[in-house]
């Protein structure tokens, strides 16, 4: 799985986003992306938002979310 993350900090706690890719159709996007989720699930204080985008016959995934401190 590529993942990608990026931290930002705020006042309130610190946000990231972290970006799955996947190839060829995309099929598998949804079930990697789920599987983050899962295993981060005790970290995570909020996901505010999850963004999808494809570029030819790469398709992605960002989460942002907020980090329990």
């Amino acid at each position: 799985m590529n993942i990608l993350v990026v931290t930002m900090f705020l006042r309130s706690g610190r946000m990231k986003h972290v970006s799955i890719v996947d190839y060829g159709d995309g099929s598998n996007l949804e079930e990697k992306m789920n599987e983050w989720i899962l295993t981060n699930e005790e970290n995570l204080l909020e996901i505010i938002d999850i963004e999808y985008t494809q570029h030819g016959n790469m398709f992605l995934a960002t989460i942002t979310y907020l980090e329990k401190e």
